[in-house]
C-alpha cells in the first residue's frame, strides 16, 4: 500500500473519530481556556495522533538518528509534553534535562523522574554557557513570542561541538485529508493557536540553519 493511500486511510478513520472527540475538546479549550493537548498523556498522544498520523513517530525515529547519542551525553529537550521523546532519551543513558512551560506536564514527569523534568522558558534559559551536547525541540518555536531569542538561547548553551534538531512545521493530517475549516478548528482546540512571529525568519537567517529534510533544521555551534 502506497503512502497516499495510508494517509487517506488514517485521514478516514481520523474522521470517523471526530464526532466524539471534537464536542469535549472544544469545551475544555472554552473553559479552560488552553489546549486540550495538555490534559493528560492519553489526550496528548491522540492529539499527535490526530495531527500527524504515524509520521509523528517517523520524526522521533529520525531525531534520535541525528542526534547521534551515546551515553553520558548532555542533553536539552525544549518543550518535552508528557515525555514521548524523552522516554526514548532516557532509555539511551544520557544525561537529560527536558523542561516545558505547563505545570501539569511537569508535575506529573517530576513525580515519575525526579529533576530530570523542570520548568523553563526557551527564551530566557537558566543553564551556563556550553553546557549541553544536544539540544532537540518538537514543533515549539512558532508558540514562543520572540522566536530569535529563544534560538540565541539555544546557541549559547550549546558546547563548542555541539548542536541541536529543531522540527518546525508539520504535515498535519486533519488538515491535509479533512474540511479545512473543521481541520483548523481541530488543531486550534488540541493545541493551541501558537504565535508566527517575523523573529523566526531572522532567527534562520542568523544562524543559517541547516535543513536536515522535510521540516527539520540543525543548528550547528562548530
Amino acid at each position: 500500500m502506497d503512502n497516499g493511500i495510508k494517509k487517506q486511510a488514517k485521514a478516514m478513520l481520523s474522521m470517523m473519530t471526530l464526532p466524539l472527540v471534537l464536542p469535549p475538546a472544544y469545551l475544555f479549550y472554552e473553559i479552560a481556556e488552553r489546549p486540550i493537548v495538555y490534559l493528560n498523556p492519553a489526550v496528548y498522544r491522540m492529539s499527535m495522533f490526530l495531527r500527524h498520523g504515524g509520521w509523528y513517530r517517523e520524526r522521533l525515529d529520525k531525531t534520535i538518528e541525528l542526534l547521534n547519542l551515546e551515553p553520558g551525553i548532555r542533553v536539552l529537550e525544549v518543550g518535552c509534553g508528557y515525555g514521548i521523546f524523552s522516554k526514548r532519551l532516557i532509555d539511551r543513558g544520557v544525561d537529560l534535562t527536558a523542561i516545558d512551560v505547563d505545570d501539569r506536564c511537569i508535575n506529573k514527569l517530576y513525580k515519575q523522574h525526579g529533576g530530570i523534568f523542570q520548568k523553563g522558558d526557551v527564551s530566557a534559559l537558566e543553564f551556563e554557557d556550553e553546557s549541553f551536547d544536544r539540544v532537540v525541540m518538537f514543533d515549539v518555536l512558532h508558540h514562543v513570542a520572540k522566536s530569535e531569542k529563544a534560538v540565541d538561547e539555544m546557541y549559547r548553551i550549546l558546547k563548542p561541538s555541539g548542536y541541536a534538531i529543531i522540527w518546525e512545521g508539520s504535515e498535519a493530517l486533519v488538515e491535509d485529508y479533512i474540511a479545512p475549516k473543521l481541520g483548523s478548528l481541530l488543531v486550534r482546540v488540541l493545541d493551541g493557536d501558537g504565535v508566527h512571529d517575523p523573529e523566526l525568519h531572522k532567527a534562520v537567517k542568523k544562524y543559517g540553519l541547516e535543513n536536515m529534510g522535510d521540516y527539520c533544521f540543525k543548528l550547528s555551534k562548530a
